[in-house]
């Protein structure tokens, strides 16, 4: 697009919006879509909200219970658990 091009458009812009009743000029739009006027607008946001929540809870229990198993291995001999290793050789 050229310098003289955009300027065209800026002052398109300018004469539009030099008439104090601009806005009754826009007239394309039907309003609100219907389907956000249902109930279920409501408590969407909620259960959006609620449903990302438990997934992240259920992440970080995942992640804590394998960083306390990592450590329990770490402090504690668990021999006991490398015999069954040799059950599957």
């Amino acid at each position: 697009m050229s310098c003289a091009e955009r300027n065209d458009i800026n002052k398109l812009g300018e004469e539009f919006f030099k008439d104090p009743y601009y806005l009754s000029q826009i007239t394309d739009g039907n309003g609100i879509n219907p389907l956000l006027k249902t109930i279920w607008t409501v408590s969407h946001l909620p259960l959006l909200f609620l449903g990302y929540t438990l997934f992240i809870i259920g992440v970080l229990a995942a992640y804590s219970n394998s960083k306390i198993m990592m450590y329990l291995f770490r402090v504690f001999d668990f021999s006991f658990a490398k015999t069954f290793d040799n059950i599957t050789d």
